[in-house]
């Protein structure tokens, strides 16, 4: 069974390079593509495709305009949004997300060559199209609310600072979350969310204008405070630290291995080494296994885990692989995660 895609962007050059980037896996087929967003709404009403990916900007009708009339015509697409990486399109981009909008990647442009254009679309939209695929196909418990694996009762209890966690899918639920909790939470908050370090401000000023709380962008050796949050930068890995009473963020050039974004394993780690049982980490929709290490190091500590739930998760890989494992004290959906985290703190 094939995946099929229909590709929408004003430039023959980009459509043409993310044809072939795709073409290159076996599973993914392009059924269509428009030069406009609205040749892209008659054209998906007629071949339906799984997914589609979506340049933000367009002439005649640009990608926020067409977005939610792509939801209406074909109901059941993932829409990848393409946007370029600067201020403007960074609010545009996670504007898409709530419209509806399942991801968004960087533009190919700027690579010394073709091959490296190619090589980063394929490294970027295949996992992302076939993990949304995946979704759309896999048959979820109808059931919602908040799963208690265990009771919150216990070491858990006081904690002191909560680790929050995602990927494609996380924003929407991350700002769901926050909007959540009251101003006087009584634990300091750090998030790691997959994202290009252009948009990491544009994200965190979102954030704090829908959040009671203070919400910062990280920078190195930035205090933990109650009630304030801060966001790690997309192009650095972030730990946390202790040093008798006075906790810190650290950020840190990513490893290797890390995709040039926040590890949420690392996070993890550090936190239950600085904060033992009286840290919480919570893993939000997103692609891979990133993660599950660093719960498997909170939960050794004394610490607890939150993973959402998969019927409110865009892709359930990362916090499915928590709940998997058997290291999710909760699964629940975005409502109930806030409930959690003040239940806790």
């Amino acid at each position: 069974m094939t995946i099929p895609v229909m590709v929408v962007d004003d430039s023959t050059v980009v459509r043409m390079l993310i044809s072939d980037a795709l073409s290159s896996a076996s599973d993914i087929e392009i059924v269509a593509q428009a030069e406009n967003g609205r040749v892209a709404i008659e054209i998906a009403r007629e071949v339906r495709p799984s997914v589609i990916t979506l340049d933000l900007e367009m002439p005649v009708l640009d990608g926020l305009e067409t977005l939610p009339a792509l939801r209406e015509a074909t109901p059941e697409s993932a829409i990848i949004m393409i946007s370029s990486l600067n201020e403007r399109a960074g609010r545009r981009a996670l504007e898409a997300l709530s419209l509806g909008a399942s991801d968004y990647i960087a533009k190919p442009t700027g690579f010394p060559s073709r091959e490296e254009g190619l090589c980063f679309l394929s490294s970027e939209l295949v996992p992302r199209i076939r993990a949304l695929y995946e979704r759309q196909h896999k048959r979820v418990a109808s059931h919602s609310g908040a799963g208690r694996v265990s009771s919150p009762k216990g070491s858990g209890c006081g904690i002191e600072v909560v680790l929050i966690v995602g990927s494609t899918g996380g924003p929407q639920t991350l700002e769901k979350v926050l909007a959540a909790l009251p101003e006087e939470l009584p634990a300091a908050i750090v998030v790691a969310q997959q994202i290009p370090k252009e948009f990491t401000s544009v994200l965190t000023e979102r954030l704090d204008a829908r959040s009671r709380l203070r919400v910062c962008e990280g920078r190195d050796g930035a205090l933990l405070a109650p009630g304030v949050v801060w966001v790690s930068p997309g192009d650095r890995e972030v730990k946390v630290s202790r040093l008798g009473a006075q906790a810190r963020i650290e950020l840190e050039q990513p490893s290797s291995d890390a995709g040039g974004y926040c590890a949420a394993d690392p996070l993890f780690q550090s936190a239950a080494r600085a904060f033992g049982g009286r840290c919480l980490g919570v893993v939000l929709s997103g692609i891979g296994r990133d993660g599950t290490a660093g719960a498997r190091s909170i939960r050794k500590a004394g610490g607890q885990i939150i993973a959402q739930n998969e019927r409110s998760s865009m892709v359930w890989e990362m916090p499915g692989a928590i709940a998997a494992g058997g290291l999710a004290n909760f699964e629940a959906g975005p409502e109930e995660i806030a409930s959690l985290i003040v239940e806790l703190t």
